[in-house]
């Protein structure tokens, strides 16, 4: 096949791929909303603000959570697992010195499971425990602050069949995009190129799996800097994977996935003219 077609093709693949993406992102496939819940801390009269921060994150710490590194939107966060509790002092100085407000969130899923209710629930039986006051009321006074349980969530964000289905869909056309925009191409330079190369074809194909396994294997951006395209060579996110434990393991995964799909395209390699049988002499 001429190179010409070749090229037509790979972009006529380009186009459909990334419609097919674009429509399942449109449709709120590929959005995902972290579970979300707070806790109403009411500052009792003698106490102050800070009194009752400070109260909380001990009891944050004896829950077993680690503070984490100051990310510039908080006073402080603390993760255990997949859960997290921040605090950032309210904008409103008048409601900050009538209640504090406590973040929760569960990650690695788009719902409160039974971990996450127990882990709120042991968080609110844990501030009341030394006095705090948790409260459900909403102060008419600010409209824009309302006490959100894990159950709230959780009605909110129903888990219909349709909606997971649909995120696996565009799981697989992340993966499909990569495919035709960077792997595809990748294949076709790298086949011409080693196939001109003068060694055995078994070690061909050994470097052709190594090369694509530690290079070109998918790894997503931590954060939506590319849209509905979350997927780039692994070498790309490596600050982000020394950083993060959970990245490590995801790109382990990604980079074995890779090493088969290579495997299976090194087959279409072949011996170079010198050391192909019919060239030996007789």
């Amino acid at each position: 096949m001429k190179t010409r077609n070749k090229i037509l093709i790979w972009l006529v693949g380009v186009f459909l791929s990334c419609c097919f993406t674009m429509s399942l992102y449109g449709r709120g496939a590929g959005v995902s909303t972290i579970p979300h819940a707070n806790v109403q801390l009411l500052v009792s009269s003698g106490e102050t603000t800070e009194q009752v921060v400070e109260q909380a994150e001990v009891v944050v710490k004896s829950l077993g959570y680690v503070k984490q590194p100051d990310d510039g939107l908080s006073e402080w966060t603390y993760k255990k697992g997949d859960f997290t509790i921040s605090y950032h002092p309210e904008d409103d100085e008048e409601y900050r010195k009538l209640a504090v407000w406590i973040h929760f969130y569960q990650w690695d899923t788009n719902y409160f499971d039974e971990s996450g209710l127990a882990e709120y629930q042991s968080l609110i039986d844990a501030l009341t425990s030394i006095g705090l006051e948790p409260t459900m009321t909403n102060d008419p006074r600010f409209p824009g602050r309302k006490v959100y349980t894990t159950e709230m969530f959780n009605a909110d964000h129903p888990r219909p069949t349709l909606e997971r289905i649909e995120s696996i869909m565009f799981g697989l056309a992340l993966l499909l995009l990569y495919g035709v925009v960077i792997l595809l191409p990748a294949f076709w330079i790298e086949i011409g190129v080693i196939n001109r190369l003068s060694m055995s074809i078994g070690l061909k194909r050994i470097l052709f799996v190594i090369f694509n396994s530690l290079f070109l294997a998918p790894s997503p951006v931590p954060l939506p800097l590319l849209g509905p395209l979350p997927l780039v060579p692994a070498p790309l996110m490596l600050p982000f994977v020394l950083a993060s434990p959970d990245f490590l393991k995801l790109l382990a995964i990604s980079m074995a996935g890779m090493g088969v799909v290579a495997s299976l395209v090194s087959l279409l390699i072949r011996n170079s003219p010198s050391t192909s049988p019919n060239s030996l002499p007789m």
